[in-house]
């Protein structure tokens, strides 16, 4: 008899937490989550002279990287964390100089302000030597709703082709 208790004491505390599984299952599948979606692409395009700089400019980009593109319990895009690596090679066609750059950045999107916040190095162009020419790093703070610039620390940002014109032997279109 002792034995029978005890079996239908342990099924019976076998049942609650099947039913406390399958609540906390239910529970689960319908609370915030997220997604990792890795992406990578690469193109090169090549501008006349004038635009952007005063030689023909030939660029070719390298990006990889991830979102994590954080849910609300209904499934719609709450935030968004994108981890970016570019490498960008810049050429002046007529002579051949090419510069390097290097960029890593984090790019967080918060769906209800409709804010961008980008921090990382932004910019960092590299001489064939590998010696450093242009290291720009910091945050952006932009504002989608209005498009402005919300705050942008003072080596964050910088003229393409005020700097990369000159860098590359011209001078920007």
């Amino acid at each position: 008899m002792e034995t029978g208790r005890r079996s239908r004491y342990t099924r019976g505390w076998l049942a609650l937490a099947l039913a406390l599984g399958l609540v906390m299952a239910s529970v689960g599948s319908a609370a915030a989550h997220s997604v990792r979606e890795p992406f990578e692409f690469e193109f090169a395009m090549e501008f006349p002279a004038g635009a952007p700089c005063d030689f023909v400019y030939y660029e070719e980009l390298t990006v990889s990287g991830w979102d994590q593109v954080f849910l609300d319990s209904a499934g719609n895009v709450d935030r968004v964390i994108t981890h970016v690596f570019a490498t960008v090679l810049h050429r002046n066609v007529a002579t051949g100089y090419t510069l390097t750059e290097d960029n890593r950045l984090i790019i967080h999107w918060d769906e209800a302000t409709q804010q961008e916040r980008t921090v990382g190095i932004s910019w960092h162009l590299k001489e064939q030597s590998g010696r450093s020419t242009v290291v720009r790093a910091g945050l952006v703070l932009v504002d989608h709703t209005d498009g402005t610039t919300v705050r942008m620390t003072p080596n964050a940002g910088g003229d393409f082709g005020e700097t990369l014109c000159p860098a590359l032997g011209g001078a920007s279109g």
